[in-house]
């Protein structure tokens, strides 16, 4: 009966000069460890050694010499006398247990840095005279570093053969031809397990919580357990990926792995500079109502992060500008920072992000500015020391002052003094895996140049663009080109793979008399429209593959703000929780401009009774409608929404052939990112141009509308030209309580829900 081979992991002390040791010397420690290993294994098991012969073919032909005819077959009996003579002659191995055998191997491989090298140097010319005696036409590397990799492949092959039978001495042994040649399997095995210890290492020189020591027993623990053919095969392909890397003797933080601080494209900026908020609760309720999963704080207040425990909204919190000195002094004065701020809150509230500082580099003096890069290394530090770099990322935003000029976008780079800063920042944040943020405020370029900038290529509006000489690159709105901007500028200083998310962009809904283009109206326009682009996931002319990510500033107006009016006036919403103004967001109470109720208690007098009898009755009218008409409607039935193949007149004839009534659902099947379904008045609907909108954008199908108002409804997808193909179609909607259309009234605004209907 097989018994079970007993699996046990063995720790082994980690060298003193560990740190100080080149990747080849400690390739070949954790060789020598793995070919004790392989020793200790074969006397438990009693076996034979076996040794792989250079030349050897594998069905079991020996090479002695070139020039020498090969020699087939088994052993004559003269030499079978011989080997077994030799055999008997050898002295008798006491078998011992596997951590006894282990715990007396130790202290010879593991006196001290100089042995563990001195050892393996002094196999190094044994087993390259062996190789030059078996094949004589190969030559054998002069340099340390092929002897040393010469060394280590040998040590570790040398012992593995068909059967996984192991050497008990550890010694080549070429004057025994007589032993078959190993296996495919043997040799995959050989170079498997020397696979694994170069794979090892290599996370050691990334600084991903590897070192040497842990190698090695994690080495020791696999070789006494034994793998399956698919865990071998698996191990191979990583020595392949890895096969080529140049491994660097410097601590350095390659970004193996990239965090992704973000959910989708659209976050918005959650400021507190107001005394008159909403509670955190509330903020995450509203939040969760419209659907806005990324948000970004300017600090790291407890009750915040409190109330979002367990919401999923994902987080990026600040290290204010105040604290960059005291947290660039030492690692652990960040440590105890991220503890408090942080890891506390972990994970039920999650954070993803901590920016460092904002708008440091040519926004404040100097003396923060040397202080930016050590504080960001600390804080990076930290987290790495608690396991935390795969998780949270390491940023600090910018502002459009970085840059020497930013028109056209393929001439922007940075400026002079502030590159000497900026690049070994870059460099940093390369190595970690870290996106480049920009502020980007078309409102502010706007704002500071009205005669020469058109108010329509800053808000997305149709318009003429501009052209980049240099690229031909066309650019329709500011935005894209000032993301672009950044694109070029970090490409010139030698970061063309970084990532650039926009930290901040936003229009204010109110200024002073000199602030130009700062009202409602304008915001409105640039929200919706922000919001429509970062919900299509697009990409930038220059690049149009990545799709652009921003947070909206801001959340709310705060009116603690210092500076103009605009500063103030950022807000989606109002500190009450209702809507600045309509881009198809909820409030958590309702905005005084969509409030019917509140208009007619103003016309008629807030105490009226008559006013109250009204609204009162308009409610049960509607509930009722509601109630007696629920008819949904497959828009283009078995088509649906997709550019019609007859043009315009297939959604014609369909509608002609419906009847709507209030409280019917129009339901638009589409795919996702192919199509939307956009409301719109009377004149865009027959022009194509989505210049009168009303409600917000569905970008995300199949979604429901539901209609609670009677008249004409015209919808249009606003995707390239489909409308122009004739993807549009005319709803006449009619009260339930009539047999015919009423006249056109205020239209609803649609819904991404799939069962709530739309806001009034």
């Amino acid at each position: 009966m097989e018994t079970q081979e007993e699996v046990v992991s063995v720790e082994l002390p980690a060298p003193p000069t560990w740190k100080k040791m080149s990747f080849r010397q400690c390739e070949s420690y954790v060789s020598a460890l793995t070919e004790g290993t392989e020793k200790e294994n074969a006397e438990e098991k009693g076996t034979e050694p076996t040794v792989e012969v250079e030349g050897q073919a594998e069905n079991g032909v020996q090479t002695e010499e070139v020039g020498k005819e090969e020699e087939k077959g088994n052993p004559s009996p003269e030499q079978f006398e011989v080997a077994k003579e030799a055999k008997q002659a050898e002295p008798t191995i006491v078998d011992k247990p596997v951590e006894e055998s282990a715990a007396e191997k130790v202290p010879e491989i593991n006196q001290n840095g100089k042995d563990i090298i001195s050892d393996t140097a002094v196999k190094v010319p044994e087993l390259s005279e062996s190789k030059k005696d078996d094949t004589p036409s190969e030559k054998v590397a002069d340099t340390n570093e092929a002897v040393s990799m010469e060394a280590t492949d040998s040590a570790v092959n040398k012992n593995l053969t068909e059967n996984g039978n192991v050497d008990q001495k550890g010694q080549s042994q070429t004057d025994a031809p007589q032993h078959p040649a190993p296996s495919a399997s043997g040799r995959i095995q050989g170079s498997v397990y020397l696979s694994v210890a170069r794979t090892i290492l290599f996370y050691k020189w990334t600084d991903l919580s590897f070192n040497c020591h842990l190698s090695s027993s994690a080495i020791l623990t696999t070789r006494l357990m034994g793998f399956s053919s698919h865990v071998l095969w698996l191990l191979l392909i990583f020595s392949v990926m890895y096969s080529h890397v140049q491994l660097p003797k410097v601590n350095t933080y390659p970004a193996v792995f990239t965090v992704e601080a973000f959910i989708g494209t659209y976050g918005v900026n959650y400021g507190r500079l107001a005394d008159n908020l909403p509670q955190p609760e509330s903020v995450v309720t509203l939040l969760k109502a419209n659907r806005i999963r990324n948000i970004r704080l300017y600090d790291a207040d407890h009750d915040v992060l409190k109330a979002f425990s367990g919401s999923g909204i994902e987080i990026i919190v600040g290290l204010g500008n105040e604290s960059l000195k005291d947290i660039s002094v030492a690692e652990d004065r960040a440590m105890t920072w991220i503890k408090e701020n942080v890891q506390a809150f972990l994970p039920d509230t999650r954070i993803v992000g901590i920016a460092v500082g904002n708008e440091i580099l040519a926004g404040t003096s100097p003396d923060i500015w040397e202080a930016l890069l050590p504080a960001a290394k600390n804080v990076y530090a930290a987290l790495n020391r608690l396991n935390l770099t795969r998780t949270i990322e390491v940023s600090s935003p910018n502002s459009e002052a970085v840059f020497q000029n930013s028109y056209p976008p393929s001439s922007c780079e940075f400026k002079e003094d502030v590159l000497v800063y900026m690049k070994p920042l870059l460099q940093f944040f390369s190595q970690i895996g870290s996106a480049f943020y920009i502020n980007a405020y078309p409102f502010l370029a706007y704002k500071s140049d009205p005669e020469h900038i058109k108010l329509n290529y800053a808000i997305f509006l149709p318009n003429e663009g501009i052209t980049d000489p240099k690229t031909n690159l066309h650019y329709d709105n500011m935005f894209f080109a000032q993301i672009d901007a950044a694109y070029f500028a970090l490409e010139k200083a030698g970061f063309s793979k970084m990532r650039v998310i926009v930290s901040e962009t936003g229009w204010s809904s109110k200024g002073d008399s000199d602030e130009a283009g700062a009202n409602e109206e304008n915001a409105r326009t640039y929200n919706k429209n922000m919001r429509k682009i970062l919900l299509k996931k697009k990409g930038t002319p220059y690049k149009p593959k990545s799709p652009i990510r921003a947070y909206i500033f801001a959340l709310f107006n705060e009116d603690r703000k210092s500076g103009p009016t605009s500063e103030r006036n950022f807000g989606l919403f109002k500190p009450d929780g209702s809507t600045a103004y309509k881009i198809g967001f909820t409030g958590l109470v309702p905005s005084s401009a969509s409030a019917p109720s509140a208009l007619s208690l103003k016309v008629f007098g807030a105490q009226s009774f008559y006013s109250l009898v009204l609204t009162a009755c308009l409610s049960t009218e509607f509930i009722t409608q509601l109630v007696v008409a629920q008819t949904v409607h497959v828009v283009g039935d078995d088509l649906g929404w997709t550019l019609p193949p007859g043009g315009a007149n297939v959604y014609t004839n369909w509608a002609a052939r419906k009847q709507f009534e209030v409280g019917d659902i129009l339901t638009f099947n589409f795919d996702t990112d192919n199509h939307d379904v956009q409301q719109v008045k009377q004149p865009s609907f027959e022009s194509c141009i989505t210049l009168d909108t009303i409600g917000d954008d569905i970008t995300t199908g199949p979604s429901n509308i539901t209609l609670i108002t009677t008249g004409p409804h015209y919808y249009i997808c606003t995707v390239g030209s489909h409308c122009l193909a004739g993807q549009k179609v005319l709803i006449n909607v009619r009260s339930p309580m009539s047999g015919d259309a009423t006249s056109p009234s205020t239209a609803p605004i649609p819904t991404t829900s799939s069962t709530a209907s739309s806001p009034v």
